[in-house]
């Protein structure tokens, strides 16, 4: 649930990650270890997906988790940076 404010407060963490990495059991494992709520942080384009900024300001307010496979691009260094 993006934006949900019943989302505990802590720090949000996005993981970049190649497909078939084990994003799905990374994602588990982060979320319920963590009590992290699942969070959609892209525009879920394949193969060339993109952060979607959007989102970014309710997800940098903490206790979200996200993957998402980005290619790793000056553009794309450049945004997450700032995140």
């Amino acid at each position: 649930m993006n934006g949900d404010p019943a989302v505990p407060k802590r720090k949000s963490m996005l993981v970049i990650s190649v497909p078939k990495s084990g994003t799905v059991f990374m994602n588990t494992m982060f979320r319920k270890g963590l009590s992290l709520q699942n969070y959609i942080a892209s525009n879920q384009y394949f193969p060339d997906d993109q952060i979607n900024l959007d989102v970014m300001p309710a997800f940098g307010k903490g206790g979200h988790y996200a993957t998402a496979h980005i290619n790793l691009v000056d553009d794309t260094h450049r945004l997450t940076g700032k995140i």
